[in-house]
């Protein structure tokens, strides 16, 4: 029993701690994709996000590096080169 309940204290503590880490990412939605992004380098529906999250803030250059940057992951993806062509 004690196994048990230590066990369930280290799961519980481990998620506070990834709580309290992952709040930090939600402050803004660039600061949320770029998370993302760096946790999954090769989705590039993660890299047009985060280029729409940069066009919201007025950031041109940085959404084009960020739809090109997911062009690069999958070329095939037209929303991206939508995107990229608004620009």
């Amino acid at each position: 029993k004690a196994w048990t309940s230590t066990a369930t204290l280290l799961a519980l503590v481990a998620a506070v701690a990834r709580t309290l880490q992952r709040n930090n990412d939600w402050r803004s939605g660039v600061s949320l994709m770029e998370a993302d992004v760096q946790t999954n380098p090769r989705n590039a529906k993660l890299h047009s996000a985060l280029a729409d999250e940069y066009m919201k803030v007025g950031r041109v250059k940085d959404a084009e590096l960020w739809y090109r940057s997911g062009l690069a992951v999958l070329p095939s993806h037209a929303e991206t080169w939508y995107n990229l062509g608004l620009l």
